[in-house]
C-alpha cells in the first residue's frame, strides 16, 4: 500500500494516486470510461465503518448491447484496494444495470466474493430479448448496486486515499480506476480530570481524541456534556478546537447540587481544502460516560430536618408523646448541599412555645441522643456534636404538650453557621384510615406509571375522636414524599377524577363534610414519581385546629410513564412513527381522535421545520397540530439552533394514550394502496418484554403479517434517518420462514419502512390502547 504524507493537501494526494494507479492499471485513457463511487450516499468514506453499502456507475461507454443478450459469457471484475473486506457480500445478490437506447435494464447476479475483489458473471439480461433485438445499439452506462441491494463493504483503517477499479470482459472489455478517499473519524477519547468536584466551583478536562488505528487525531471540535446519573444530557461548554498538541483543554461550571453525575465528549473530525476552509465527513463521536461526584462547600448554616407535614402552610409535624426521629445536617452555602465538614462542631438544641399572657417561652419538648433514652425518658439533652468529616446527626424529640392553638418552635443554632427554626405542628396518634390503588400499572408487573393518577379514600372512626365530631367543616391535607430522601414531591390532589395523564388537580387539600364515610379522591401525579417509592399520608384538620393523621402507606417502585424513547440526530431528516395513540396531557382518551397526542407536544424539545408524510394521495406537508397516527411513519426535518448548548441530538419522549371506552382499545388497521407505502409498526415487545423503553422490537413477519400476501419487498433506510433496525431489504419467504430467513429480521417500534404492494391491502397493528377505569 502506498503511504503518503499527511502534510499534503487533499488535491496533491489524489493526483499521485490518480497517477499511481493508473500506471497500475494500464490501458486507460482520459477519455475513456470515467467512475463514481458512492458509499452510503457520500463520494467518500469512513475509516474502519462496517456493512457501508456502495454503488459503483461507470458513464462513457461504448458496448455492444448485444453482449448482455448472452449468458455467463460476460465478466465484470470489482477490485478494491488493500484493507477493504468485502465478505458482508458473500452469497447475496447484486443488480448490475446497463443504461440502452434511454432505458435501464438489468440482472441479479451473485458475486464470488475474494478477499477484496467480487467476481460478477453476467447472465442474459432478459427484457433485451436477441441479439438481432438490440442490433446497433450500445450500452453507455453500467451501475453496480442499489440502494436496496448495493455491495456491502467495511473500509480500512486508514486516512488514505485508495484505488478502485472495474474491469469488464468477453464480448467487449474495459477497465477503469477510481481514486476514492477514506478518512478518519474519532473513535475513542482518553480523558483526564478529577473525578470528584465542589458544588458551585469547576471541574477542568484535559483530553485527545483517537482513530482506529489507535493514534491522536488532529483537526476536531471537541464540546462536553453533562447529566445526572440517570438523566439527560446538557451541553456544558463551547465548541473548543484541539490545541498544538492535538489535545483539548476545557473547563466548565459544575453543578449548585451535590450529587452523582457523569461526562461524556461529543467530537467531530474534518478535514481541509486547499484554500483552508473546513469540510465534514463525519458524525458526532459521542464517548462513554465519565463518572463526576460533586460534593459540598464547607459548611454555612444548620438544618433541622422533621417529619414533613400534609399543610403547606407550615414547615413540619411531630407527633404528641412518642419519639419523632429528625436530623441535624450541615449545609454549605452554594445550593444549601450537604456540606464539607472539616471540624467538630457543637449543636444547641431548643423547642419552646408561648402560653398566653406568660411573656417568656415554655418548653414544648425534649431532646434525646437515641432512641432508647427517648422511650425511657432518661438522659434528655440540650445539645449534639457533629464531629469532623461528618455532615449530619440524628436525635429524638418527644413533645409534652398537645391541643395547642398554633405551633410549637424547634431551633438548632451553632456558633459561626446560620441557625435553622422550625414552626411545626403536633398530631394526635395514627388513627386515620388510608387507600391508595393506581390506575395504569407497567405491563407485566405491579409497578405504578408515573404521571397517571392514584385512586385514594380517607376517612375517620369518630367514636375514637369525639372532639373531631363527624359533621362538620374538614379539610384534608395530603401528603406525599420520597420514602428514601423524604423530599416532598409535587402533585396535586381532586375529587373528580380525570383518567389522563399529567399533573390534573388543584392543589393539595380538599374539603369534606363528614370524616366518619370513605373520601374518595384522586392523586395526580407526574414524572418526577419515577424511580422512587412514595409514602402517602392525609391529615383530618377541624376548624379548632384539631389535627388526626393517617398511618403512612408505601406505593413502592414507581416507574417512568415513557413507554418509548427515539433519538433524533440534528440539521437532518428523521423517520418517526408511533405504535400506540399518544397521551394528551390532562385529556381524557375516549376514542375521539382529538383527544390523542399530536406532533407539538411529542416533539416539543424538538427544533424542526418541515413534517412530510406519503399517504394514498402522495407527499403531503403535515401540521404541528395533527394527532400522531399508529401504522403511520413521518419524516422530520430537524434543525440546529444557533447556540452552543444546543444538543447534539434530541430525545423524544413517547407516553401512550389510555382510553375509558372497550370500543376504543382496538389495534389500528390502516389501508395500504398497491405500489410503495411508508409505515409505521406496532408490535409487542417480544424480545425486551417492555424493559427497554428505545429498542422495542418483534420479527418482521409478527409486524406486518396482515400484508403478507401482497407484499414483495420490505425496505429500511436505515441508521442515517433514525431508523434501528439493522438489515437493508427483506423479501418474504413463506413457509420456508426460519430463523436465517427475511421473515424474522428485527423491525422496532419507532422506525419507519417502505413496503411495496403489488395491490390493495390491510396492516394492522400488534397492540392497541389500554384501559383505564373513569369512575363511573
Amino acid at each position: 500500500m502506498l503511504q503518503l504524507n499527511r502534510r499534503v493537501s487533499k488535491l496533491t494526494v489524489m493526483l499521485i494516486v490518480m497517477a499511481v494507479c493508473c500506471f497500475m492499471f494500464a490501458g486507460v485513457a482520459l477519455a475513456q470510461p470515467q467512475m463514481t463511487v458512492q458509499a452510503n450516499g457520500n463520494d467518500f468514506g469512513i475509516a474502519e465503518q462496517g456493512n457501508i453499502p456502495y454503488i459503483l456507475n461507470i458513464n462513457n461507454l461504448d458496448i455492444d448491447a448485444s453482449c448482455f443478450t448472452l449468458n455467463d459469457q460476460n465478466e465484470i471484475t470489482v477490485t478494491f484496494d488493500g484493507g477493504f473486506d468485502l465478505s458482508a457480500t458473500a452469497g447475496q445478490t447484486v443488480p448490475v444495470s446497463a443504461y440502452v437506447y434511454g432505458d435501464w435494464y438489468y440482472a441479479q447476479p451473485t458475486p464470488v466474493i475474494s478477499g477484496n475483489t467480487a467476481t460478477f458473471t453476467l447472465p442474459a439480461f432478459e427484457e433485451l430479448g436477441t441479439p438481432q433485438d438490440v442490433s446497433g445499439l450500445v450500452a453507455e452506462k453500467i451501475q453496480i448496486g442499489d440502494t436496496n441491494q448495493p455491495l456491502i463493504v467495511k473500509n480500512p483503517c486508514a486516512d488514505e486515499s485508495f484505488c478502485i477499479d472495474v474491469a469488464f470482459s468477453g464480448c467487449s472489455s474495459f477497465d477503469v480506476t477510481k481514486v476514492f478517499p477514506i478518512y478518519d473519524m474519532p473513535v475513542d477519547v482518553n480523558l483526564t480530570y478529577d473525578q470528584i468536584g465542589y458544588a458551585c466551583d469547576d471541574t477542568c478536562t484535559t483530553g485527545a481524541l483517537v482513530n482506529c488505528a489507535g493514534e491522536i487525531l488532529d483537526n476536531c471540535e471537541v464540546h462536553l456534556e453533562l447529566r445526572p446519573v440517570g438523566g439527560s444530557w446538557t451541553n456544558v461548554s463551547d465548541v473548543h478546537e484541539l490545541n498544538a498538541d492535538r489535545q483539548f483543554d476545557i473547563c466548565f461550571d459544575n453543578p449548585e447540587a451535590a450529587g452523582d453525575y457523569e461526562v461524556r465528549v461529543v467530537a467531530r473530525h474534518y478535514n481541509k481544502k486547499d484554500n483552508g476552509d473546513k469540510f465534514y465527513t463525519t458524525g458526532y463521536l459521542k464517548s462513554g460516560a465519565f463518572p463526576l461526584t460533586i460534593v459540598g462547600n464547607e459548611a454555612a448554616k444548620v438544618d433541622l430536618v422533621f417529619p414533613r407535614v400534609a399543610a403547606e402552610t407550615e414547615d413540619g409535624l411531630v407527633k404528641f408523646n412518642k419519639c419523632n426521629e429528625l436530623t441535624v445536617e450541615l449545609l454549605d452555602s452554594c445550593n444549601e448541599n450537604l456540606a464539607t465538614n472539616s471540624m467538630e462542631r457543637t449543636i444547641k438544641l431548643d423547642a419552646y412555645y408561648y402560653q398566653n399572657g406568660v411573656e417568656a417561652p415554655v418548653v414544648a419538648g425534649h431532646f434525646f441522643a437515641n432512641a432508647a433514652d427517648c422511650a425511657a425518658d432518661q438522659n434528655q439533652i440540650g445539645k449534639v456534636t457533629i464531629p469532623a468529616n461528618q455532615n449530619t446527626v440524628d436525635v429524638f424529640f418527644k413533645p409534652i404538650v398537645r391541643g395547642l392553638d398554633g405551633t410549637v418552635t424547634l431551633k438548632a443554632s451553632s456558633v459561626g453557621l446560620e441557625g435553622d427554626q422550625n414552626d411545626v405542628q403536633i398530631a394526635y396518634v395514627d388513627k386515620a384510615e388510608l387507600e391508595v390503588r393506581p390506575l395504569v400499572w407497567e405491563t407485566d408487573t405491579d409497578n405504578p406509571r408515573a404521571g397517571w393518577p392514584l385512586a385514594c379514600a380517607a376517612w375517620l372512626d369518630s367514636n375514637l375522636y369525639p372532639e373531631m365530631g363527624a359533621a362538620g367543616d374538614y379539610e384534608v391535607l395530603v401528603s406525599a414524599v420520597d420514602a428514601k430522601t423524604d423530599e416532598e414531591l409535587d402533585f396535586s390532589v381532586s375529587r373528580d377524577l380525570n383518567p389522563a395523564y399529567g399533573d390534573c388537580g388543584d392543589g393539595k387539600t380538599f374539603n369534606a363534610e363528614y370524616c366518619t364515610v370513605k373520601n374518595h379522591f384522586y392523586i395526580y401525579t407526574n414524572e418526577s414519581w419515577a424511580d422512587r417509592d412514595v409514602e402517602i399520608k392525609v391529615s383530618f384538620v377541624n376548624e379548632n385546629g384539631d389535627l388526626i393523621e393517617s398511618d403512612v402507606m408505601t406505593i413502592g417502585d414507581f416507574v417512568t410513564g415513557i413507554e418509548l424513547k427515539r433519538e433524533l440526530a440534528v440539521d437532518t431528516w428523521q423517520l418517526i412513527s408511533t405504535p400506540r395513540y399518544l397521551a394528551k396531557e390532562c385529556v381524557a382518551a375516549d376514542g375521539n381522535p382529538a383527544n390523542y397526542g399530536t406532533f407539538e407536544e411529542l416533539l416539543a424539545n424538538v427544533n424542526y421545520s418541515k413534517i412530510m408524510t406519503w399517504d394514498e394521495n402522495g407527499w403531503r406537508t403535515v401540521a404541528g397540530s395533527e394527532v400522531v397516527e399508529p401504522l403511520k411513519a413521518y419524516f422530520v426535518k430537524t434543525s440546529q439552533g444557533s447556540s452552543p448548548m444546543n444538543p447534539s441530538e434530541y430525545e423524544i419522549d413517547y407516553v401512550f394514550a389510555r382510553v375509558t371506552n372497550p370500543a376504543a382499545m382496538m389495534p389500528k388497521n390502516r389501508a395500504l394502496n398497491a405500489g410503495w407505502n411508508i409505515v409505521g409498526i406496532s408490535v409487542d415487545d417480544t424480545a425486551n418484554r417492555y424493559t427497554d423503553q428505545k429498542y422495542q422490537s418483534d420479527d418482521i413477519y409478527v409486524a406486518m403479517g396482515a400484508v403478507y400476501k401482497g407484499a414483495k419487498l420490505v425496505w429500511n433506510p436505515g441508521e442515517y434517518v433514525g431508523n434501528l433496525a439493522n438489515f437493508i431489504s427483506a423479501s418474504w419467504i413463506g413457509s420456508n420462514a426460519s430463523d436465517d430467513t427475511d421473515d424474522n429480521g428485527d423491525v422496532y417500534n419507532g422506525d419507519g419502512y417502505w413496503v411495496y404492494l403489488t395491490d390493495w391491502q390491510t396492516l394492522t397493528g400488534n397492540v392497541g390502547q389500554d384501559l383505564i377505569n373513569d369512575a363511573k
